[in-house]
């Protein structure tokens, strides 16, 4: 089930044009210049151990007022798995291979897991308050094991992580590319020491940020140029090639930008201060 899922969500984002667009720009977290998801589900997670914390002290022979507060933790707790369900879906759209897969069980634990507690509330509601702390109880549990899953994705696979950075960039004047080997307004991809970095000529100006993607490490040499911006082949993640910074998502990290001077023929750049 994982193409026709997620190619449904790409197509529901592209089909409302540039306002899908600012959309998925603010649930990727390309204004907060860091993936949103991880940080919404903070909510889910303290919440539900709150509740679990006033459960055992309700067990324990609490005050009424114990279990007011359990119940409103759990609620708080469905009202944000809602917004991190929407955020992780629209990160998951632009995963391939395993990771997708893994995504794919992260997502559906998840949504298990909201059920579960779903389910606790109405017990609760309905007075069968034993009934309503076991589904909660079997509920966190298996949000632990989704969270594990969770981290797979990003210390393992290195889902969301920058992949700019992956090497060292020159913090000294380097030669990347003979001045003469610049064509006037066409990108180009120099190395130096394994750190990529994309030249541009505008006239007398040359442009430089990093080529690696910072978003799934796609090839910028092979995006398309727009004015002085750049688009990922890969992911569509554009970046401003005067500063690096991120004009659309899903990519959250600007590039490295970089100083670039001309010196005996040659093209030397180092890492902007």
């Amino acid at each position: 089930i994982e193409e026709p899922v997620q190619s449904a969500v790409s197509q529901a984002f592209e089909s409302a044009g540039d306002a899908g667009k600012k959309v998925q720009n603010a649930l990727n977290g390309t204004w907060l210049g860091h993936p949103l998801h991880p940080v919404l589900t903070d909510i889910p997670i303290g919440a539900w151990t709150t509740a679990l914390v006033l459960d055992c002290m309700e067990v324990s022979g609490g005050r009424r007022g114990i279990k007011d507060a359990a119940d409103a933790a759990i609620a708080l707790g469905l009202a944000g798995s809602a917004a991190v369900a929407v955020t992780g879906l629209t990160d998951w759209k632009d995963l391939s291979g395993k990771d997708r897969r893994v995504g794919l069980v992260h997502g559906m634990l998840n949504a298990v897991v909201a059920s579960l507690y779903t389910g606790s509330l109405i017990a609760r509601r309905n007075k069968d308050r034993t009934l309503g702390r076991a589904l909660a109880m079997t509920g966190w549990g298996l949000m632990l094991a989704s969270a594990w899953i969770g981290g797979e994705l990003v210390y393992r696979f290195r889902d969301g992580v920058n992949r700019a950075n992956d090497v060292e960039q020159p913090s000294d004047w380097t030669a990347v590319m003979p001045e003469s080997d610049l064509p006037d307004d066409q990108m180009k991809r120099a190395e130096h020491n394994g750190a990529r970095i994309l030249l541009l000529r505008r006239g007398s100006r040359i442009l430089a940020i990093g080529e690696t993607c910072s978003h799934q490490g796609g090839p910028l040499s092979e995006g398309k140029l727009e004015g002085d911006c750049v688009t990922c082949p890969w992911h569509g993640s554009t970046f401003d090639m005067n500063d690096g910074s991120v004009v659309n998502g899903p990519a959250t990290t600007p590039q490295p930008a970089f100083e670039v001077r001309v010196r005996d023929g040659q093209i030397e750049v180092r890492a902007a201060k």
